[in-house]
């Protein structure tokens, strides 16, 4: 499962986990993982031996690449992954961010200058996250802008495709379509109940979710304006294609 942030991995990781066990028949290959192999000790998926490879079923996470299929030959591999709807996300994304960067002591940023600044290139800070722990930065890191169709780029890192983002917006939401429709499932976090229905089945597991807020004891740092809407809507055409494509896909 590629898990792009803020889109409902925290209630499908917990709902997993429940069912396969952390680190056992669940790998998480992002923070959460990460914090849970350094606090016991236990291998990173790099260094999973065979056997413990063999019992796992699913691997999710924000690390999850196409070369993450590489640990597991001759294996039968389903890639998943779940969208959101653009201005949610972003907003969700954002407010995520500010509750780590405020939580510090630091002056909230202004929306368009996080989105327009505090941008990184790629969606990775496992190095920094294995050699320093989760620092403050790091954590605000993890939660930083992609700039304009963050979906898109995160999908587009993911397999390698770096040149993707300098397509038009058509051309790019047509690219990463087309690599998604490899995909086995993919999913819109309004719908997480019909995700966890398919996975369970494949799965052999009670598809009880349940949907998790992580952000609601959180505060809320920015609502959504009409302003806002059409700035995040304009900004990012890619993304809203391909969620608007996927999304009349599954109402078919």
């Amino acid at each position: 499962m590629h898990h792009l942030p803020k889109t409902g991995g925290v209630s499908i990781r917990n709902w997993l986990s429940k069912h396969l066990g952390m680190h056992r028949g669940l790998v998480h290959y992002g923070v959460a993982g990460e914090l849970l192999c350094m606090k016991y000790r236990l291998p990173f998926l790099e260094q999973m031996a065979h056997s413990q490879l063999q019992n796992v079923r699913v691997v999710m996470g924000h690390y999850v690449n196409d070369a993450t299929a590489d640990f597991f030959p001759n294996r039968e591999i389903r890639r998943i992954i779940i969208l959101r709807e653009p201005v949610r996300r972003l907003i969700s994304q954002y407010n995520h961010a500010m509750n780590f960067w405020c939580g510090m002591g630091r002056p909230q940023i202004d929306f368009y200058q996080w989105f327009e600044t505090h941008a990184v290139e790629k969606y990775d800070y496992k190095d920094a996250l294995r050699s320093q722990g989760l620092t403050p930065d790091i954590s605000f890191q993890s939660q930083a802008s992609l700039g304009p169709n963050y979906m898109a780029r995160f999908i587009a890192h993911n397999f390698g495709k770096y040149d993707w983002p300098a397509l038009d917006s058509h051309e790019f939401a047509g690219q990463i379509n087309a690599v998604l429709e490899s995909f086995w499932l993919v999913g819109l976090t309004e719908k997480l109940a019909d995700i966890a229905s398919a996975m369970g089945h494949v799965l052999n597991i009670p598809a009880d979710i349940a949907h998790e807020n992580r952000g609601q004891e959180r505060k809320v740092y920015l609502e959504p304006s009409a302003e806002l809407v059409t700035f995040i809507r304009e900004h990012n055409q890619a993304d809203c294609l391909i969620y608007d494509h996927w999304k009349s896909k599954s109402n078919a």
